[in-house]
């Protein structure tokens, strides 16, 4: 099995739409995420973990990010089709336009 790492991203359009929800609505969308990380918990490394403000760091400095990125988890799957084939599934995207997951597989340092 091969881990891929996959990141949480939500437009400023979309972001505002999930803060908006009532509290009914988010509490049913997370039992829907509940129910998913558990049916699923064999292939999630890390189901998802939130993240606050960052920023971007160079050689020359540092500047502020787009704030698109919502949260980051890790998967083992047999190969990147395998890995999209469950993240489909994935709630998150349930909650419309402006909602993504990117993937990507973790290679093992040279040398």
């Amino acid at each position: 099995m091969q881990q891929f790492i996959f990141f949480y991203r939500a437009t400023p359009a979309a972001m505002q739409r999930m803060g908006g929800a009532s509290p009914e609505d988010r509490q049913a969308h997370f039992a829907k995420w509940q129910a998913w990380t558990e049916s699923n918990a064999d292939s999630l490394v890390n189901a998802g973990t939130p993240v606050g403000v960052g920023c971007v760091l160079s050689a020359t400095g540092g500047s502020d990010v787009d704030g698109t990125l919502m949260g980051y988890g890790i998967v083992q799957a047999e190969d990147l089709a395998a890995a999209q084939a469950l993240l489909r599934t994935d709630p998150f995207l349930d909650q419309g336009e402006g909602c993504s997951i990117e993937v990507y597989a973790c290679k093992s340092m040279p040398g």
